[in-house]
């Protein structure tokens, strides 16, 4: 998740997209010991437990700036729709002459 898109989700994103998004990652991520995107001083267990995503209320009202940051490190496992969208790379046909020496 880039953090462009990231910024814009946070304005919009549902409580319960986050939560879904949280408990994902809570059972999908493999290495907690991995730096976080946010701040790489800190692992992803450090921010995880900093945040205490653990405890993320769906019915609580979360600043738009602690929605962002949730969306920033664990954004990967939000559904597709709420992915940045992907520009298609034009294919590049390349044409080789050997040198001439």
């Amino acid at each position: 998740m880039n953090k462009t898109r990231a910024r814009e989700l946070s304005e919009t994103i549902s409580n319960e997209a986050i939560s879904d998004m949280l408990l994902k990652a809570k059972t999908e991520v493999k290495d907690w010991e991995k730096p976080a995107k946010a701040n790489p001083i800190f692992s992803r267990g450090k921010f995880w437990n900093m945040f205490k995503c653990g405890e993320f209320n769906v019915n609580k009202s979360y600043h738009s700036i602690l929605k962002y940051r949730f969306i920033e490190e664990f954004g990967e496992f939000l559904p597709e729709k709420y992915q940045p969208i992907k520009k298609e790379k034009r294919a590049v046909v390349t044409y080789h002459e050997d040198p001439k020496f």
